[in-house]
C-alpha cells in the first residue's frame, strides 16, 4: 500500500503539467479574420493547433516572453500568433498570401 501511495505522489505532479492550454483570441479594430482564433498548446509538447473560421491547422509552439508563440507554415504563407498570458494580448503577423499584422486580446479557457 505504501508503494502505491508513493507512486501516486510521484505521478500526480507530472499529470498536472500535461494538460492542454487553450486561448480564445479576438481582434482590436482589425479587419483580419485570422485574428479571431482559437489557439491550443498540446500538453508539454512543442505542438499545437490554430483554428480560424472552423479550419484547424497544425502549429509549432515556442515559449516567448510572458507566454507562447504559435507558428503555422502553410503552402505559400506563414502565420504567427504571439500570446502574452500576463497581459492577455496577442500579436498576429503573417507573410506570403496571408500577408498582414494586427493585435487583439486573448483569454485562457
Amino acid at each position: 500500500m505504501k508503494k502505491i501511495i508513493c507512486l501516486l505522489a510521484v505521478l500526480a505532479p507530472t499529470a498536472a503539467f500535461a494538460a492542454d492550454r487553450t486561448f480564445e483570441c479576438v481582434p482590436e479594430k482589425s479587419p483580419l479574420p485570422e485574428l479571431t482564433a482559437k489557439l491550443v498548446k498540446f500538453g508539454e509538447a512543442d505542438k499545437g493547433q490554430i483554428t480560424v473560421d472552423g479550419t484547424e491547422m497544425e502549429a509549432q509552439v515556442f515559449g516567448s516572453l510572458g507566454g507562447f508563440n504559435f507558428l503555422h507554415i502553410g503552402d505559400g504563407y506563414t502565420m504567427s500568433y504571439d500570446v502574452n498570458i500576463e497581459e492577455g494580448t496577442v500579436k498576429y503577423s503573417a507573410s506570403g498570401s496571408k500577408n498582414g499584422h494586427g493585435s487583439g486580446t486573448c483569454s485562457e479557457l
